[in-house]
């Protein structure tokens, strides 16, 4: 505990910075370009005229060796004179050409003269003095210079080592075999090979902070990689335990990277306005240093870091909290340029306190291992300095091109909520560099290169909540399955556990599964669209892209399950069994009324009733097309779409000057599926209580007209359940001419025949059916013979098929039809009509209503054992078996297609049309199946069915 509190004390205090400028430091202070804040000069110095630096006074003298200012210390010159040149000695001042002015030798009045106080042999002079320049020559202030440029010559100075235009002593320089020297080619880089060793020596032995700087940025240029022969970092970590320590820059954290970044240390909050407690942005400070080592700028910053230009309000929405914000661009690289180092910092809060940034350099090498792509955290190594552009390592000899550039192709900012409202942890700069060979044949290259700021937030609560709400709707779905099939096994009078109630148990939970799926995502969607887009002070970020995987994941799980639904239903509703019961019975001929001869009925009532179904089977109750324009004009014309962006606006359309970020998958489908249910929504109350009410309703027409036509519709959705329209004329026949029509629809009107209803005195013309096994096997044995032509039809069409047999009209039936057929429903007509009249002995029903439990359940709890049963039905359910019966199904399976192809392609037209066209497959699918098997089943010839 005592060294995990030493450790997180280091991190505080290391981070935790007070913002000054250098400028604001006192005369007796130095800004320390290591450290960025303002420490004394030593007693009798003041700050130097650059401001990073301590000076002596003019009448003292420099007694330190060492360059840190910190160091420096001075001593008063006696009475009279004053500090040399180079500040180390005292000397007196020639009363003619220099007098004494009470703190230094009086500056030279003549413009071509300069002080002189050494002789050539560098020995102290007695008096500090005036001496003109030779001909040919002028002074600059401090020393005679040519007055025309000329070549440089050799120092007359003796020098141990001269390296960098500096004299060091050979004790003091690496071994140059012991130095690494990063490799271009097979060539040494010119810029370490000229600042490596002298950098080490002067922050070693003259504590001089800018060459401690330059040091450090040869580290940070090698990406930080520590070996084991004497390069940049190993020097680094070397001089880093000594004396010169605080010279230093802290290039490197010792502390465990998820302690850093875990640390709650930043006390200001952020909300998605911008008041002066709680600001909308991320203010960054950041330090720019030269690659000599020097200081060159300090302050806030907006596009330091950013390779691709773009327009001021763009490139300041990269730091506006919340705003995922991406900068991509082909970055032309150059072959010239400074090299600047950058050290990041964040403004904490309203009381100026810095916090240092760390830094994720991914292509630091632990031995010879990326440790900082391992997803664990803990293996990191972070560091503080960063460089974008490097042209000059790469270069091999001085004044050439360089061989190789490398630049920073990937730089990304992760900042991170915390559970307290507002707080950020530290944020975190990942950055990649990639190194560019320049050749003859490609002597401008250029690169991708991308910025990044990415906020994000432990979704870890919201991702268990969803899969507990998974894992609930998974149970109760399966636990309605079964309920489900217990009442489909009732209905299809299966006793035994076969293939065919596991593959219908399997569909009917796929179905279920797949709704309660989608209400999860729904409420998913609007979740995130709600909280995020409309908090004020920071309580959620939206889910990264790889945090919506769970989310994209179920959603291909819903789609997929539900167009398993849909193909199960369109392959129940294509086998269903349909008889129409042709109640007309044949006119006595009226020349002989004794005779047995009887006129014809005919067949097209028929005809025109199973035409009139064929028309609903695929009949919705809202318009796929209306749905999907509506929702494209709200979307993509009021601007609803760019409120799915991932930024705190809620803005229906974005300003020339506004960033057009990213947008959220989650919030995409959110948005849509509102919309989409909402517009179902309204066309669903629009059409059932304005368009069925006051204009036509298709359902109970098709009703009407069974009656007219004095046709009952007999109909099997399993084996033994279905339902029956009870058609059968009030008036005893239907053939008939207008006028006799006209006078028994008006006898309706006025009440003066009896209702429509099977049960005397009602009008309730629809009633579930639920049949005993007799019956059904009395049904088939009379349907056998259709069944066995049919058989016989396909054969004949697969052996002889390609002899030019056909039935002569262009159609797809035969215009033969087998007598066996004809005669089967003569039989199923009479028997069926038998049935419904409680002429049969061994086959009558009762009718009777469900109980309110049934109805709720769907499940018939009484087995009809001896009779037959008939439910009432008011709501006719008989349309389960067209497409108007399950409207909810080809809903969601719209919208999901939706959401499907817009999260593959981020496009709402796209998807629009791509769901249009998967409903119109269904669509003509049903009505192909469906066209066959009513030709099939009522034996209406299917070229009537138009």
């Amino acid at each position: 505990m005592l060294f995990f509190f030493v450790c997180l004390l280091r991190v505080v205090v290391a981070n935790d910075l007070s913002f000054v400028e250098p400028s604001s430091c006192g005369t007796n202070e130095y800004f320390d370009i290591s450290q960025l804040t303002c420490r004394s000069c030593a007693k009798g110095a003041h700050r130097s005229d650059d401001g990073f630096g301590c000076a002596c006074a003019p009448n003292a003298k420099l007694t330190s060796e060492l360059d840190n200012p910190s160091s420096i210390s001075c001593t008063t010159c006696p009475s009279g004179e004053a500090s040399s040149r180079d500040g180390r000695n005292c000397v007196k001042c020639d009363p003619l050409t220099a007098p004494y002015n009470g703190e230094t030798c009086t500056p030279c009045a003549n413009l071509n003269t300069v002080s002189v106080d050494r002789s050539l042999d560098g020995e102290l002079a007695s008096e500090s003095r005036c001496e003109a320049c030779a001909s040919g020559t002028r002074s600059n202030g401090e020393r005679c210079v040519p007055c025309q440029p000329l070549p440089s010559a050799q120092s007359p100075c003796q020098c141990p080592v001269q390296l960098d235009g500096s004299c060091f002593l050979f004790e003091w320089l690496i071994p140059t075999a012991d130095t690494v020297i990063p490799d271009i080619d097979g060539i040494q880089s010119a810029l370490f090979s000229r600042l490596f060793r002298a950098s080490v020596a002067r922050c070693e032995f003259l504590q001089n902070l800018t060459a401690c700087q330059v040091l450090g940025n040869l580290c940070v240029l090698t990406d930080y990689s520590r070996g084991t022969r004497r390069d940049a970092c190993t020097e680094y970590e070397r001089l880093l335990q000594g004396a010169t320590s605080e010279n230093l820059p802290q290039l490197y954290y010792e502390e465990n990277a998820a302690l850093v970044l875990d640390q709650t240390t930043l006390n200001g909050r952020y909300s998605f306005g911008d008041s002066v407690d709680k600001p909308g942005s991320l203010e960054f400070v950041v330090a720019v240093y030269a690659s000599n080592g020097s200081l060159l700028r300090y302050g806030d910053f907006i596009d330091e870091l950013q390779l691709c230009s773009d327009r001021f309000p763009v490139l300041q929405s990269a730091f506006q909290v919340g705003t995922t914000y991406e900068n991509e661009c082909q970055y032309k690289v150059p072959l010239t340029g400074d090299l600047l180092f950058f050290d990041v910092f964040l403004r904490d809060g309203t009381d100026g306190k810095l916090f240092e940034v760390p830094v994720l350099n991914e292509n630091y090498l632990d031995g010879g291992q990326a440790v900082n792509t391992n997803p664990d955290r803990s293996a990191w190594q972070l560091v503080r300095r960063l460089f974008l552009v490097d042209s000059q390592s790469g270069v091999t000899t001085t004044g050439a091109k360089p061989r190789q550039v490398t630049v920073a192709d990937r730089i990304e900012i992760d900042v991170r909520l915390t559970s307290n409202s507002g707080q950020i942890y530290p944020p975190l700069i990942k950055i990649h560099y990639e190194k560019i060979s320049i050749s003859a044949s490609n002597p401008t290259p250029s690169v991708p290169v991308s910025f990044r700021v990415v906020y994000t937030m432990d979704i870890g609560s919201f991702n268990t909540g969803m899969s507990v709400a998974i894992g609930i709707m998974s149970a109760i779905m399966f636990l309605y399955a079964i309920l489900q099939i217990h009442g489909w096994r009732r209905r299809a009078g299966v006793d035994t556990l076969d293939f065919t109630t596991i593959s219908t148990f399997f569909f009917l939970f796929c179905g279920s599964l797949s709704s309660s799926f989608f209400w999860i995502l729904v409420g998913s969607g609007v979740y995130w669209l709600l909280f995020f887009k409309l908090q004020n002070d920071v309580v959620v970020f939206l889910p990264t892209r790889d945090q919506e995987d769970i989310f994209v994941a179920l959603l291909i799980v819903a789609l997929v399950l539900k167009l398993l639904r849909l193909v199960h239903v369109v392959w129940k509703q294509s086998r269903v069994d349909i008889f129409l019961i042709d109640w007309e019975k044949p006119r006595r001929s009226h020349d002989d009324v004794e005779s047995a001869t009887r006129s014809t009925v005919s067949i097209w009532r028929t005809y025109f009733v199973a035409n009139e179904w064929n028309e609903l089977q695929t009949m919705r109750k809202i318009s796929a097309t209306f749905q999907f324009v509506v929702a494209l004009l709200l979307l993509k014309v009021v601007g609803f779409e760019d409120v799915c962006r991932r930024n705190p606006h809620s803005y229906f359309s974005l300003a020339r000057d506004d960033y057009p970020a990213s947008f959220s998958r989650i919030l995409r489908f959110g948005m849509a599926s509102s919309l989409l249910l909402v517009v179902a929504l309204c066309q669903w109350i629009f059409f059932a209580f304005v368009y069925e009410r006051f204009v036509e309703d298709k359902i109970r027409q098709f009703v009407d007209l069974c009656s007219v036509a004095n046709i009952s519709v007999f109909l099997l959705e399993e084996p033994v359940f279905g339902y029956y329209i009870h058609g059968r004329s009030v008036h005893g026949r239907a053939d008939t001419n207008m006028k006799e029509m006209n006078l028994q629809l008006a006898r309706e009107v006025d009440d003066l025949c009896g209702k429509r209803g099977l049960v005397a005195d009602t009008d309730l013309q629809t009633f579930e059916l639920a049949l005993t096994h007799r019956l059904r096997q009395h049904y088939d044995r009379i349907m056998l013979p259709v069944q066995e032509a049919a058989v016989s039809r396909r054969g004949q069409r697969t052996t002889g098929g390609a002899s030019g047999g056909g039935d002569g009209g262009g159609g797809t039936s035969s215009s033969r039809i087998d007598p066996r057929t004809l005669q089967a429903y003569g039989s199923m007509n009479k028997f069926l009509s038998a049935f419904l009249d409680h002429a049969l002995k061994d086959h009558d029903f009762i009718v009777r209503d469900k109980i309110l439990l049934e109805r709720l359940l769907g499940i018939e709890f009484n087995d009809p054992m001896d009779k037959a049963y008939l439910y009432n039905d008011e709501g006719h359910h008989f349309d389960s078996t067209l497409f108007y019966g399950n409207e909810m199904t080809l809903l969601l399976a719209d919208i999901l297609v939706f959401a499907f192809v817009d999260m593959l392609a981020t496009d709402f037209v796209l998807a629009a049309f791509i769901a249009y066209l998967v409903g119109l497959f269904f669509a003509l699918l049903r009505d192909s199946l469906g066209r066959r098997n009513l030709a099939k089943k009522t034996l209406v010839d299917e070229r009537f069915l138009i």
